[in-house]
């Protein structure tokens, strides 16, 4: 019986060990500096100031054609990262204060996702290497039902999020192979398909958590913000929702309709190439131009 006893214990331990080890294994390795992701590039972003920085999902990644503004002497980040929410969006703002990245105005894209008050593991995959850092923690705190696993069992949150980030991930970043990706542009896409229709919301939430909580922490923190609907294609259905968002933000501007050839879009939710560079020089003529 003592040398069951003692077996058990010792597997226990055992477990324990290599847990602990795996964690810092894979915490040191994902914490280089090869920049793998959209969401680690701004984990690491610090001590920058911009003269805009534009926040969303894909509907910034693909849409902000950040070297047009270069070619008007502006500086601007594109922040907006693949399948996120706002609540995601807010993290990153608060990552960015945080490392004291500056900037003169914030754009904020927002269509149905203003009735959405969920936190995406599309973001938080990437975050799981930083996970201890304050400005991380805190915030996830609020926003993850097994928060304590995440934080104090070792190895857990890399073991429920593997096929996200995975032993490829690690090996990955332990050759120090970058992907062939520019995170501090947008991603553009190509070529056009057939349009299906598109519907957004007929009404809004009567409690739009996160975009309350991004709302009070620019007003909190004296940050210009202007939130924005970028455009849909010809099949986008009739709808009161962004008459709605008009009229309960009064910072708001809707271009979800100003484009009426479907030529410039990939998708009916997402501009081509073509259609990111013209929609960029929208904005660059009704928010840069004196």
């Amino acid at each position: 019986m003592k040398l069951f006893l003692k077996y058990i214990i010792g597997a226990f331990v055992f477990v324990i060990v290599t847990l602990v080890v795996l964690d810092i294994v894979y915490t040191k390795v994902f914490e280089n500096k090869v920049v793998s992701s959209k969401s680690k590039y701004l984990t690491l972003l610090e001590n920058k100031h911009y003269d805009a920085v534009f926040l969303g999902s894909s509907r910034v990644d693909n849409h902000i054609v950040t070297s047009e503004f270069e070619k008007q002497n502006i500086k601007v980040l594109n922040a907006g990262i693949q399948g996120v929410n706002l609540k995601d969006n807010l993290l990153f703002l608060k990552i960015l204060i945080s490392n004291k990245v500056t900037f003169k105005r914030l754009f904020v894209q927002i269509d149905y996702g203003y009735n959405n008050n969920d936190f995406s593991l599309a973001s938080s995959a990437g975050l799981l290497p930083y996970f201890r850092k304050p400005v991380i923690s805190d915030y996830l705190k609020s926003e993850f039902k097994n928060y304590n696993s995440y934080y104090y069992v070792p190895f857990y949150r890399y073991a429920v999020n593997d096929y996200r980030i995975g032993f490829r991930g690690v090996f990955t970043n332990l050759l120090n192979k970058r992907k062939n990706e520019v995170f501090n542009d947008y991603k553009p896409l190509f070529g056009t398909s057939e349009m299906s229709s598109f519907s957004l919301p007929n009404k809004l939430s009567e409690n739009p958590d996160a975009f309350n909580k991004i709302k009070s922490f620019c007003e909190d923190n004296n940050i210009e913000v202007i939130y924005f609907t970028a455009p849909f294609c010809s099949k986008l259905k009739p709808s009161p929702f962004t008459q709605l968002l008009a009229d309960e933000i009064t910072n708001y501007r809707d271009y979800s309709t100003i484009y009426t050839d479907d030529l410039l879009f990939s998708s009916c939710g997402h501009l081509n190439n073509k259609g990111a560079v013209k929609f960029t020089h929208e904005i660059i003529s009704d928010y840069f131009k004196e």
